[in-house]
């Protein structure tokens, strides 16, 4: 099996259990599946999905500011009107993705 079948098999387990309403582990009992599988690979798919995502949405909450919301859970707050620090912040965020 080539890494990227065996990457789609997984992430189509992964979206098995997730509709099965089950847990973890009473779906890996009734599937055959490995605990310790299953959660790395929920790691790896998790980590290769964030790496993947373009820009998430930006809302603008009221007029004081921007809230910028980061897969992961990193939270970026600006002031309205700082147009300066969003385009800076923009472009790290861009050269990050570059890199990953």
């Amino acid at each position: 099996m080539t890494r990227s079948e065996t990457r789609r098999r997984w992430q189509a387990v992964m979206a098995e259990q997730s509709r099965s309403g089950l847990s973890v582990a009473e779906f890996c009992r009734r599937n055959d599946v490995a605990q310790a599988s299953f959660y790395q690979w929920r790691k790896k798919l998790a980590e290769a999905g964030a790496a993947q995502e373009a820009f998430v949405p930006v809302s603008i909450t009221n007029t004081s500011g921007v809230r910028v919301e980061l897969p992961g859970g990193a939270v970026v707050c600006l002031p309205a009107g700082d147009e300066r620090s969003l385009a800076q912040v923009i472009s790290l965020l861009t050269a990050a993705r570059e890199e990953a």
